[in-house]
């Protein structure tokens, strides 16, 4: 009876040696992680502010390319215009507009949020469409934020 008892103990004493460890080492990972994302950031706030000056030198027009040599360097600006369809306005006039001119296409793309539903609800509905998406693991997001409750 003894032995068992220090064996459990001297088993949670190890256990708890484990968890220290892992937390110790995690910490550890965290503090490194925050100082390189944190000179990520600096890095790439810099390099904006490089490349806004290079525009100012560059002749670059509302949407397409402008494009110099500075010795040893060829430097490419390249403007882009963003575009959101105003579907409300789409629908009054695409019928004035020859559909083969109709510079809109349509995307099918997966509704996770009905997937979900699928497949909790009907499991053979849910086979069935599966069949038709091919699904792989995606990178792994992360976060790390000082606790402010320590």
């Amino acid at each position: 009876m003894l032995k068992e008892v220090i064996a459990d103990i001297a088993k949670r004493d190890y256990e708890q040696k484990v968890v220290d460890l892992k937390s110790q080492k995690l910490e550890q990972l965290c503090a490194a992680w925050k100082e390189i994302k944190d000179a990520e950031r600096a890095a790439t706030a810099r390099r904006h502010e490089i490349e806004a000056a290079m525009v100012d030198l560059l002749d670059v027009p509302e949407e397409g390319t402008a494009t110099a040599i500075a010795g040893e360097y060829k430097a490419t600006a390249t403007a882009r215009l963003t575009r959101k369809l105003d579907t409300d306005m789409w629908e009054d006039i695409k019928d004035e507009i020859p559909t083969h001119l109709w510079p809109i296409r349509t995307k099918l793309e997966i509704d996770t949020k009905k997937l979900r539903i699928i497949e909790e609800s009907s499991r053979d509905m849910y086979r069935l469409v599966s069949r038709a998406i091919n699904s792989k693991p995606a990178k792994v997001g992360m976060k790390v934020v000082i606790n402010e409750d320590v």
